[in-house]
């Protein structure tokens, strides 16, 4: 829920914070969805970069699998 607020009223490392706390503890696929929330609201239509909220969100759920597989199996 911090998360999804952050991405309204706080600066861009607070759901990024959250976003990794997420991923390491959970297999949690919302992560993307808060990337993709940030993406929308913040990009500026027209910029030379990509969406990179999104990108991260889905790089962060997927590096971290394996740690949440080996060191918490049993949650």
């Amino acid at each position: 829920m911090s998360c999804v607020l952050g991405v309204f009223f706080a600066p861009w490392w607070i759901p990024l914070i959250g976003m990794l706390a997420l991923s390491v503890r959970f297999r949690a696929w919302e992560v993307p969805c808060i990337g993709l929330l940030m993406d929308v609201l913040w990009y500026a239509p027209g910029a030379p970069y990509p969406p990179m909220c999104a990108l991260v969100g889905v790089m962060l759920v997927w590096v971290f699998e394996p740690f949440r597989t080996r060191c918490m199996v049993g949650y």
